[in-house]
């Protein structure tokens, strides 16, 4: 009697190793798009404040990239044994969008919190010349137009 080896389930098959790089790098370029969208998104709110100090809520980006880590996670578990290659990235995209999830939902300086940076102070004596006081500690030479 001859023994058949059982049917093998779909999820237990290898992908070829091209098909494999294919789909690792598609999705990764898919979920590259969506957070440079998030990082575009962020830089116009930035600059449509054109300087005037602000305190900006990230709330929604900080959710949109973590969605992006989860799903991204998720994906690396349930193709480690089909294709090795695809979760391997997407386990490092999990880890890169989950930092800066973590980065965007708790920021060195939350909104309602005053800035910790010292404003520069004024330099005082302006001279005809445009300069300020010169502080340089240098020879006269070096202050000739700085009326200090």
């Amino acid at each position: 009697m001859t023994k058949t080896s059982p049917a093998r389930r779909p999820s237990d098959r290898r992908r070829s190793l091209a098909a494999d790089l294919l789909g690792g790098v598609a999705l990764l370029a898919l979920e590259v798009v969506v957070l440079l969208y998030v990082g575009f998104a962020m830089g116009m709110e930035q600059w449509a404040a054109q300087g005037q100090p602000q305190q900006f809520d990230h709330t929604g980006e900080a959710l949109t990239v973590g969605a992006v880590a989860i799903a991204a996670a998720v994906l690396a578990v349930v193709r480690r044994r089909p294709a090795p290659v695809t979760a391997v990235t997407q386990a490092l995209l999990a880890l890169v969008a989950g930092f800066l999830a973590l980065a965007l939902a708790f920021p060195d300086n939350p909104p309602g919190r005053p800035d910790r940076r010292p404003s520069p102070s004024p330099t005082g004596v302006e001279t005809r010349y445009g300069y300020g006081q010169c502080r340089s500690g240098g020879t006269s030479d070096e202050c000739r137009y700085s009326g200090g």
